[in-house]
C-alpha cells in the first residue's frame, strides 16, 4: 500500500502490522544500513478445547508433584506471597512518592534496620531474663511444691477427703505433668526439625524468603495484569475487583494480628511489673507469640506468668490470672473488632473447628496460618456465592409445520375443465 501524500511505501504482514518497507533494496533501509530483524510471530499451533485441558491438567499435576517431593518450596513460595501482601500496604503508600522500586528498597531498609534494633536491644536482656528464669526454676518449683502441700493437700488429708498419701498425689501430678509437657516439646521439636529437614541451610531459607517476596513485590503489576489476561474479557472487571479485595482483607489481617499481638504483648509486661511478677518482658515476649494462636493464644500466654507468680505468692498468681482475663476480653471485645472490622467475622465454630483441621494436617504452623488462610477462603466463597446462579432450563420449541392445502376436486362426466 503506497501513501499518496509522503510517497512512502507501507506493507502490510501477515499479522495485520502495518510499517514502512524498505528503500534501499531487500536487505538495506533508507539509510544504506541492515535493519532491525523484526520478532518473527511464530506459526500458530491450532489444538482442540480437549488437548488445551489436558495439558492445562498435567500442568497443575506436575506443580502438585514437584510441591508434594520438596514441601520447601510451597512453603517459600506462600511464605513470600504472605509476606509480600504484609509488605503491600507501606509499599503502596510509599508508591505515591516513589517509584515502586525505590519504595520496596525503602522498606526492606526499614524492615533490616528494625530487625537490628531488635537483635542489639530487645534480645539481650530477653535472653538475661531466660537465663535467669531456667536457674531459679528448682526454687520456684519447690516453693510451689510447698504450697500445695501445706496450703491445698495438707488440709485435704487432714479431713479424710485424699485416698491416698500427699507425696503420692504429687507424685503423680509431677509425672503427669512432666510426660504431657515431654510429649508437647517433642512434638513441637519433632516438627521444627520436620520443617527444616528439607531446607539446605536456614540462613539460605530465609534469604529465598526475602528475595520472593521482594520480586513479588517489585512485580506486583505484572503478576495482576498476567493473572487477568488468564481470564475472559467479560469477567475481568470481576477478576480485578476478587484480587484487590483479596489483597485488602489479608493486608489488614495480617497488620491487625501484629498490631493487637504487640499491644497483648506490652500490656501484659507493664501488668506483671506492677503486679511483681518477675521476667515480666520474657513473659510479655511470650504473650505476644502465643497471640497469633487463634481462640486460645492468650490462655497459652498465662500459663507460664502463673506458675511464675506462683513462685511469688498465691495473691499474685491470682491478679496475674485476673490480668490475663482482662487482656483475652480486651482483645476479643475490643482490639480484633477494631482492627479487622469487618474483613473476617466467623462464627467461633468455624474458627474452632478450623484449627483442629489444621492442627492435625499441618502442626503448629497450620494453627498459626489458621485465620490468613480462613480470610482468604471467605473471601473466595462470597465472591462466588454474589454472582454464580443457576442457568434457567429453556422450554423446548416445536416447530409445527402448517396442514398442506387442499387439492381441488377432479372434474366429473363430460366437462372439460374450463
Amino acid at each position: 500500500m503506497v501513501n499518496g501524500a509522503t510517497g512512502a511505501s507501507r506493507t502490510t504482514d501477515a499479522g495485520g502490522a502495518v510499517g514502512p518497507s524498505n528503500a534501499g533494496g531487500p536487505g538495506e533501509s533508507a539509510a544504506g544500513t541492515p535493519p532491525a530483524a523484526p520478532a518473527a510471530p511464530g506459526t500458530p499451533i491450532y489444538i482442540s478445547e480437549r488437548v488445551r485441558n489436558v495439558l492445562l491438567g498435567l500442568l497443575l499435576f506436575g506443580l502438585l508433584l514437584v510441591f508434594w517431593v520438596a514441601p520447601s518450596a510451597l512453603v517459600v513460595l506462600l511464605g513470600g506471597a504472605f509476606g509480600a501482601v504484609l509488605l503491600s500496604v507501606p509499599v503502596n503508600a510509599l508508591s505515591r512518592v516513589l517509584p515502586r522500586g525505590l519504595s520496596v528498597l525503602a522498606v526492606f531498609l526499614l524492615l533490616f534496620l528494625l530487625a537490628a534494633v531488635v537483635v542489639l536491644l530487645v534480645l539481650p536482656p530477653l535472653l538475661t531474663q531466660l537465663g535467669a528464669a531456667i536457674a531459679a526454676a528448682p526454687d520456684a518449683l519447690s516453693q510451689v511444691d510447698a504450697f500445695l502441700r501445706e496450703q491445698v493437700l495438707g488440709p485435704l488429708q487432714a479431713k479424710g477427703l485424699l485416698p491416698e498419701g500427699v507425696d503420692e498425689v504429687l507424685s503423680r501430678l509431677y509425672e503427669s505433668l512432666l510426660r504431657n509437657l515431654t510429649q508437647f516439646a517433642q512434638g513441637l521439636l519433632g516438627g521444627a526439625l520436620g520443617f527444616l529437614s528439607g531446607l539446605a541451610n536456614t540462613g539460605f531459607f530465609l534469604f529465598t524468603l526475602l528475595v520472593v517476596t521482594m520480586y513479588l513485590l517489585a512485580d506486583a503489576g505484572r503478576i495482576e495484569a498476567g493473572y487477568l489476561r488468564t481470564v475472559p474479557v467479560a469477567y475481568r472487571p470481576d477478576a480485578r475487583a476478587l484480587w484487590q479485595t483479596m489483597g485488602r482483607t489479608l493486608s489488614r489481617i495480617f497488620l491487625a494480628s501484629i498490631t493487637s499481638n504487640t499491644i497483648q504483648g506490652l500490656v501484659a509486661f507493664v501488668g506483671l511489673t506492677l503486679i511483681g511478677v518477675p521476667y515480666a518482658a520474657l513473659l510479655g515476649a511470650v504473650m505476644w507469640f502465643t497471640a497469633f494462636v487463634p481462640l486460645f493464644g492468650s490462655w497459652l500466654g498465662a500459663i507460664p506468668a502463673v506458675l511464675v507468680a506462683f513462685a511469688v505468692s498465691p495473691v499474685a498468681a491470682l491478679l496475674t490470672a485476673l490480668l490475663y482475663l482482662s487482656i483475652n476480653l480486651l482483645d476479643g471485645n475490643v482490639l480484633t473488632p477494631r482492627l479487622q472490622g469487618s474483613a473476617l467475622s466467623l462464627h467461633p465454630v468455624v474458627v474452632l473447628v478450623a484449627i483442629i483441621a489444621a492442627g492435625e494436617l499441618f502442626g503448629l504452623a497450620g494453627v498459626i496460618v489458621t485465620m490468613p488462610i480462613l480470610a482468604a477462603v471467605t473471601v473466595v466463597t462470597t465472591f462466588f456465592l454474589t454472582r454464580l446462579r443457576v442457568r434457567p432450563k429453556v422450554t423446548p420449541v416445536q416447530i409445527v409445520n402448517p396442514p398442506a392445502p387442499a387439492a381441488a376436486p377432479a372434474p366429473q362426466g363430460g366437462e372439460s375443465p374450463a
